[in-house]
């Protein structure tokens, strides 16, 4: 029976390995620490001064990765409390950091939040990872 399990729970583990998977994680522009299989960590950075928003996204891998893919969406609050897209950049780095940095001019009055999302390959496969950073006014 314990064979059994364990080899019920290795097969799961390389499934969800080869397949990757997504964590959701919420920061205030701190970064977030990540119990992943491929990320160390992962940060979500959104500061606007006046109107123009900077928004920062940066991350870290673990030796195996080869490359991560960025994408980054700024998004504002609607009057529902629902998030819709302002703007969408997207970006890969090679190897394991990534640190990707863009600008939005002339934001009209709202509450916006930076959705940065991390896609980690590596030979054995890849993972995803979603940060956020906190929310911000205009």
């Amino acid at each position: 029976m314990l064979k059994k399990a364990t080899a019920v729970l290795m097969c799961l583990i390389m499934t969800i390995a080869c397949f990757g998977s997504t964590v959701y994680a919420t920061g205030d522009d701190y970064g977030i620490s990540i119990a992943s299989a491929y990320a160390l960590s992962a940060s979500s950075e959104l500061n606007i001064t006046g109107t123009t928003a900077k928004c920062v996204s940066k991350a870290t891998g673990i030796t195996s990765v080869t490359s991560i893919v960025v994408n980054q969406t700024l998004e504002k609050k609607t009057s529902s409390g629902s998030w819709q897209l302002v703007v969408h950049w997207n970006e890969t780095d090679s190897g394991k950091y990534a640190s990707t940095t863009n600008y939005k001019y002339s934001l009209a009055s709202g509450t916006y939040r930076l959705k940065s999302q991390f896609t980690f390959l590596t030979s054995a496969g890849f993972e995803t990872i979603t940060a956020y950073s906190g929310e911000r006014t205009v």
